[in-house]
Order: C-alpha cells, then structure tokens, then sequence
C-alpha cells in the first residue's frame, strides 16, 4: 500500500504570547528546583520572592500560584535568593515555606 503526503507549512514565528508561555515555564522549573534544594515536599505551600522583570509574574500570577502551590509572589528581597535566567532577563528568585 503506498501513501502520499501533501505539503504542510510549519510556523516556526515565536510571538511574544509564546514566549512567554515559554518563560512561564522555565520559572516553574527553576521554582521546583528551588523547592527541592528547600527539602520542601510537592504539599507544602510557598511565597515566592523576586526581583528583576515582571512580565512573566503579571501575566500568569494566578497560574504560578497554583501549579507551583505558592500562596503570594512578592517583588522583595529575602535570603537566600538565587540568580536565574528567563528569557533575556535575569531574576533572582527566592522561596520560603509558609
């Protein structure tokens, strides 16, 4: 049996809702890094720190908070805090148990 294939075009353009839905991502990452270096179990809840760029925290605040179970995000500066790279921007981030 033979098939045959048409043509198909791949979008390969990244608009700015997809990069940061990328950025979103890394953040979750290098927070559940966070959290493991913590010792904290996947139940424990969080507040999360920050300084640096905002963009990616504004647009899914509510959506960090529940997928990493942080119960606020605040733009301050607490000990430790651990430089991270999102997108072009460098953050620090920090975490405590609540």
């Amino acid at each position: 049996k033979e098939l045959k294939f048409g043509e198909a075009k791949l979008d390969t353009a990244l608009t700015d809702e997809l990069k940061l839905e990328g950025q979103f991502r890394d953040l979750v990452r290098h927070i559940n890094s966070l959290r493991k270096q913590n010792g904290l179990t996947p139940k424990d809840s969080i507040v999360i720190y920050y300084q640096g760029e905002a963009a990616v925290f504004d647009a899914f605040a509510d959506k960090l908070k529940s997928t990493t179970l942080a119960t606020d995000i605040k733009a301050e500066k607490i000990e430790p805090m651990t430089e991270v790279v999102i997108g072009e921007n460098k953050i620090k981030l920090g975490i405590k148990k609540v």
